[in-house]
């Protein structure tokens, strides 16, 4: 009996130890489910980043203005967005231009189609073919845009409205256009008989009513902007070989006062709401100006040439290309040289957020061109296969836009 009571005895403490065991080892699980169950929490949360999204990785450097002050540059410096890059074509691009009011995105492939972008198949808007496209300018709200097409010796030129979505072609004594105060006004080069006339166009009547501003206009080859209320920008087309010039005239008083006595590869670009101007020279490089008169550029720490860059209300988008030397303005009007660039978004704080849109593009260089800002992000062509792109998720991208200004 004695012998069996021992066994009892054992039997007892080894049930109990197993017990205990148990007990400790269903603790540590339960431990273990609760900590990678509150991460997975985080995730969803947005602490961590999402792994179906790339996100550009956040980092700081310190830079020297011509004024020199500290500028801080910060890569994507809200780590709670997620900036991304989509192609939104589905055929290459010539030009584009987007409905501010609607956010519709539409496009002028080469063979002058009209499309309306998305983010499933691209609509079809317009199947009539243009031969030989040349230049796309849009108003500020983006319903109207007009086009010329042809040879540079006799341009044609049509309106496309995004609202109706049809087009209105101009009349063929049109040598030169842009659009004037409003959307039913084109400031135009006329062709005479023996001399060629400057003056506003109203496309509200049939056949288009020209109101005459200067009789015998003798400036050529030079591209127009109507700055509001009464002036008249004008630039010399650019050229590596000679200089050129560029002038602000007064519709009203017809004063002409010179903003530019001469340089070569001069070129500017307006921002959306025409509240500053991109310019470039081969002698004074990039440059920013608030309207006009040109005169003391705002200093940026980086250089660009005008058809990389767009903005609207004080906020400043360039796309700047990471190599030194490569910003020479006629290797890109040549297409000699492509680039890979780097976003910088200045908003005039004194802060520069910049992203590299190429890791977002899966390491394949951006060599963008003609962007343009809405409030579902930034757009532009990427010269390398010439499709469409979006960037969205940006840092202080405008939400709205105001339609009392044109641009070209």
């Amino acid at each position: 009996m004695k012998k069996q009571y021992k066994i009892l005895i054992v039997s007892f403490f080894i049930i109990l130890l197993a017990v205990g065991i148990y007990v400790v080892w269903k603790q540590i699980k339960n431990t273990s489910v609760d900590v990678v169950t509150k991460t997975e929490a985080d995730v969803v949360n947005g602490t961590l980043p999402e792994t179906s999204e790339k996100n550009v990785s956040s980092s700081t450097e310190t830079t020297t203005n011509t004024d020199d002050k500290k500028t801080e540059v910060t890569n994507t410096t809200d780590q709670k967005r997620s900036i991304t890059l989509k192609k939104l074509s589905d055929v290459p691009v010539f030009d584009f231009w987007i409905n501010q009011k609607t956010g519709d995105v539409f496009y002028l492939s080469f063979l002058g189609k009209v499309y309306l972008g998305k983010d499933g198949e691209d609509e079809s808007v317009s199947d009539q073919q243009i031969q030989a496209l040349s230049s796309v300018l849009e108003t500020t709200t983006g319903e109207k845009a007009l086009v010329s097409f042809g040879s540079p010796q006799n341009s044609q030129w049509g309106v496309f409205d995004s609202v109706d979505k049809a087009w209105r072609p101009l009349p063929s004594n049109i040598l030169l256009a842009t659009w004037g105060k409003d959307e039913n006004q084109l400031v135009v080069i006329k062709r005479n008989t023996s001399t060629n006339s400057l003056g506003f166009l109203d496309i509200t009547k049939t056949p288009p009513e020209f109101k005459n501003i200067i009789s015998n206009f003798s400036l050529q080859d030079v591209r127009l902007s109507f700055v509001s209320p009464s002036n008249l920008f004008i630039n010399e087309l650019p050229s590596p070989q000679y200089n050129s010039r560029a002038w602000l005239l007064d519709t009203k008083s017809f004063s002409l006062n010179t903003l530019n006595s001469g340089e070569r590869d001069l070129f500017f670009r307006w921002s959306q709401d025409k509240s500053f101007v991109f310019g470039f020279g081969a002698y004074s490089g990039f440059q920013v100006f608030n309207n006009t008169p040109l005169s003391n550029p705002s200093p940026l720490p980086f250089s660009t040439i005008p058809q990389k860059c767009t903005g609207d209300f004080n906020m400043i988008y360039c796309f700047v290309p990471q190599e030194d030397g490569v910003v020479l303005f006629e290797n890109y009007i040549m297409n000699k040289k492509y680039s890979d660039d780097v976003l910088y978004i200045d908003d005039a704080s004194g802060y520069l957020n910049k992203v590299f849109v190429s890791d977002l593009n899966n390491g394949s260089p951006i060599d963008a061109k003609t962007p343009r800002i809405s409030s579902a992000g930034l757009y532009f062509i990427n010269k390398f296969d010439g499709f469409l792109y979006r960037v969205s998720g940006l840092i202080n991208a405008p939400t709205n836009t105001d339609p009392t200004d044109y641009h070209d």
